[in-house]
């Protein structure tokens, strides 16, 4: 028996839907980020990586890109170099672009990026991120 060229293209077309079919959550869900301690955002304008101190983070963020499984963007990274102390320490800023990533789909909040790689001219530094707001 012949198949018509049209039966095989939408069969192929059904196979290959098939397997790109994220799973049901993140197909329902966008991608968010705790970018700050307390709250899980879509495209944060901040983010704060330690919590505790507030002692390095991004403000002022825009985005390239914000996907299922990647973001990109730049902003400002600023960060105390706690010298000779943290509370002593200086206050530095940068220009920054930044990359998130390593998507984990969880059960109270759906999927979230738990890593955030900030690039500077000076060298690469990468956070992760929780999952769970305070």
């Amino acid at each position: 028996m012949r198949r018509s060229p049209v039966v095989a293209v939408l069969a192929a077309v059904a196979a290959v839907t098939l397997v790109v079919q994220p799973t049901p959550a993140l197909a329902q869900q966008r991608t968010r980020v705790v970018a700050h301690c307390t709250e899980i955002s879509y495209q944060p304008a901040h983010y704060i990586f330690f919590c505790a101190d507030g002692g390095a983070g991004l403000r002022h963020a825009t985005y390239d890109k914000w996907g299922t499984w990647s973001a990109r963007g730049s902003a400002t990274y600023y960060f105390n170099d706690c010298d000779p102390s943290c509370a002593g320490g200086t206050w530095h800023h940068r220009a920054a672009t930044f990359r998130l990533y390593r998507v984990v789909d969880t059960v109270k909040h759906g999927p979230l990026f738990t890593r955030i790689k900030v690039t500077t001219t000076k060298r690469d530094y990468v956070y992760h991120l929780t999952t769970k707001p305070y």
